[in-house]
């Protein structure tokens, strides 16, 4: 899997795509933990959260994407080609678990009902 990612997505696309997914994590943390579906597992970001949603949110932006941006600035080297595909596929599976949790959460409220054919 990782010699896929390294053949065909380049360190920048793959960083890029990282992005987005920081994005999504952020949302659907804050859809969990305000639903009170979970809780935040790092602590620096928990402490920033009993403190204001707002802080967590640009402490959690700024470490993410702080860390994202020396990554790209720094491609060529040889520890972050070998570190970014690790990162990436981290983030992909954590996508992932983000969708089924969606997925599982919204059928608890029965939306798919809701918009069959039968209520029309």
């Amino acid at each position: 899997m990782l010699r896929w990612l390294k053949t065909n997505l380049t360190i920048s696309t793959q960083l890029k795509l990282t992005v987005f997914m920081t994005f999504f994590d952020l949302l659907m943390t804050l859809l969990w933990i305000h639903s009170g579906n979970a809780t935040e597992a790092n602590p620096i970001l928990r402490y920033t959260l009993e403190q204001s949603t707002s802080k967590f949110i640009f402490v959690k932006l700024a470490m993410s994407l702080g860390a994202i941006w020396i990554f790209y600035k720094n491609q060529a080297h040889r520890l972050v080609r070998a570190t970014v595909p690790f990162i990436f596929t981290s983030y992909g599976f954590l996508t992932i678990f983000h969708l089924y949790g969606l997925v599982f959460y919204l059928s608890y409220f029965n939306f798919i009902s809701l918009v069959s054919l039968n209520y029309l």
